[in-house]
């Protein structure tokens, strides 16, 4: 049983003491390190080009650091080159070999630090 206080100082209390660095904790904003935005699965048109288009069911802040990461599903050593382009902040779009019907899983990963990738919106 974890140590608690009725009085509201001393262990076990949220005395400004007790509750660590500020920095350091795992809320929304101050999230330690990068943390997956949104993710899902696409399938590419079978077109030339071929193509599939990711909208974002909320737009994004165009001020952040995104990185988008795309694998092909169940394709063993013949998976396809995938690349992520038309990008915005209201989705992006997965490119394929001209003819693939390819199924991606994808995910958006944003770094809470938009220094660190000294202003790329997205990188695939």
């Amino acid at each position: 049983m974890a140590a608690s206080s009725v009085t509201g100082v001393g262990p076990g209390s949220a005395d400004k003491l007790n509750r660590g660095n500020q920095h350091t904790h795992l809320g929304v904003e101050n999230l330690i390190g990068p943390r997956v935005v949104t993710a899902g699965t696409a399938v590419l048109n079978g077109a030339s080009p071929s193509v599939a288009n990711v909208p974002f069911t909320q737009a994004l802040a165009a001020a952040a650091g995104y990185y988008a990461l795309l694998t092909p599903v169940g394709t063993g050593s013949g998976a396809p080159a995938l690349n992520v382009s038309a990008v915005a902040t209201t989705g992006f779009t997965i490119g394929g070999p001209n003819g693939s019907t390819a199924t991606v899983n994808w995910l958006l990963v944003v770094n809470p630090d938009p220094a660190v990738v000294a202003g790329d919106a997205v990188r695939s």
